[in-house]
């Protein structure tokens, strides 16, 4: 079983889609900062407050478009539970982010519903 975090960055983006445009979200201690640039493929990811799984679990980060996930990374924390990473990945408005434990080797979709609130 695992937990899935999700945020809807819509609300963070700026209408210049040629900037870089930083999102930071926090939920009980967990955090997520995300730098892109809106159509560009490439976006630097960071995140911390989650607790490094077990070596038969990881975390998987999601992009959510029009209600369909896409995988974009497998990964754990180190042991302090931050992650810094990079998403090959062509955003844009309205996607979302998400955060999911899945078995070893992540799955196709995400298992489980929203642990945190969707609204910013």
């Amino acid at each position: 079983m695992g937990a899935l975090v999700i945020w809807n960055i819509d609300l963070q983006l700026e209408d210049e889609e040629d900037n870089p445009v930083p999102f930071v979200k926090e939920a009980g201690g967990d955090w997520v900062r995300i730098e892109a640039t809106l159509g560009q493929v490439g976006s630097t990811v960071s995140l911390g407050g989650f607790e490094p799984l077990a070596s038969d679990s990881a975390y998987q980060l999601w992009a959510v478009r029009d209600e369909t996930a896409i995988s974009l990374r497998v990964f754990n924390t180190d042991d302090d539970g931050n992650w810094p990473g990079e998403m090959e990945f062509a955003r844009q408005r309205g996607d979302q982010i998400a955060i999911t434990e899945e078995a070893h080797g992540g799955s196709n979709a995400p298992t489980m519903d929203p642990l945190l609130p969707t609204k910013i």
